[in-house]
This record gives structure tokens, C-alpha cells and sequence, in this order.
């Protein structure tokens, strides 16, 4: 949707599958790390084009974003921003990605959630997954994606209800 912008805050990496009750519990705010959680990005820096994980100190660039008056809240336009963040995922077979996301004014057709991966037994174009829920302006949402290489589930979350889910096959290609 290119006619409104996005904003993004506790963007979180899972070496694993959270079940069901784990990403529920997502909704009451990160506390602290787990054994599980490869990297944290609260986008606190609140200026500057540098953002840092806090769980593993990777560091990430932001380009053509905006730093929020609110500490931990990036501001994204759907054409020219983008957010590339280091990791050590490459080896990764099951992962889960969660985040809160708000678009900031309506628009003539409110966009759909989607996620899209690409493993070793399927294409970047088999891989994708989208909603039938829209993302409505003013609102936070916890979105949540799970992709688990042993079931082939990949599954998206939106508030913590299953919204839309897909069977593929092989581990990850990161």
C-alpha cells in the first residue's frame, strides 16, 4: 500500500517454533531473553540510521526511515525504506519472527498480511502465505510467523490468532 506508512517495534527472531501458548504470551511484552531468542531489535535508538540487537549486539542499518517522538517505534514508507538487519540465522531449520506493526492513516485498500520463505524443497514463489485479515490504520498488531522444517507448517499470526497457514517442505534457505 504505498499511499501510508508503517510503523514497526519489537521485531524478534526464534531459533524455534513457539507453540501456540508461547506466542500468546508475546502479547504481554518482551521481559527478557530466552535460550530460543537470536536477536531483539527495539528500534530504542530514536535517531541515526544504525539500529542494535539486544540480545546478541548485531547491529542493523535503517534507511530512508523516521525515528518516532515515542522511543522504540520506526517509521517506514512502503517505497523507499528499508531495515537490513545482520544475524547468524544461516543455519537455522524452524523459526519464529514476531513484531507489532501500524499503518498510519487509512487508505482505499487496507492491505493483507503475508509472510514468504524460501527452503530447500520449495521456491520463494511456493513459499508464500497471505491472509484474508487487513490491517486496519491507528491500530498495533502482533503479528507472528512460524515455519517449522520437521512439519513443513508455515503459519501467520495476527493478535495471537492463527490466520493463515500452509504446508511446505525442507529447512530454511536464510
Amino acid at each position: 500500500v504505498a499511499e501510508c506508512n508503517y510503523f514497526i517495534r519489537d521485531l524478534v527472531f526464534y531459533n524455534s517454533v513457539l507453540t501456540d501458548e508461547e506466542v500468546l504470551a508475546l502479547n504481554s511484552g518482551i521481559t527478557e531473553t530466552t535460550v530460543d531468542m537470536v536477536s531483539l531489535w527495539l528500534f530504542d535508538e530514536g535517531y541515526g540510521t544504525t539500529v542494535t540487537d539486544e540480545v546478541a549486539a548485531y547491529t542493523g542499518t535503517v534507511s530512508d526511515c523516521s525515528w518516532t517522538e515515542a522511543a522504540g517505534i520506526l517509521r517506514l514508507d512502503p517505497i523507499n525504506s528499508g531495515v537490513l538487519l545482520e544475524h547468524e540465522l544461516t543455519a537455522q531449520t524452524s523459526i519464529t519472527v514476531s513484531m507489532y506493526i501500524k499503518l498510519d492513516k487509512t487508505v482505499a485498500e487496507f492491505p493483507t498480511v503475508f509472510a514468504q520463505i524460501k527452503t530447500t524443497g520449495n521456491t520463494w514463489e511456493e513459499g508464500y502465505l497471505e491472509t484474508l485479515d487487513t490491517i486496519k490504520p491507528s491500530i498495533w498488531y502482533k503479528l507472528a510467523f512460524t515455519y517449522n522444517n520437521s512439519t513443513g507448517a508455515l503459519t501467520i499470526y495476527i493478535n495471537d490468532e492463527e490466520a493463515a497457514t500452509t504446508t511446505l517442505s525442507g529447512n530454511l534457505v536464510l
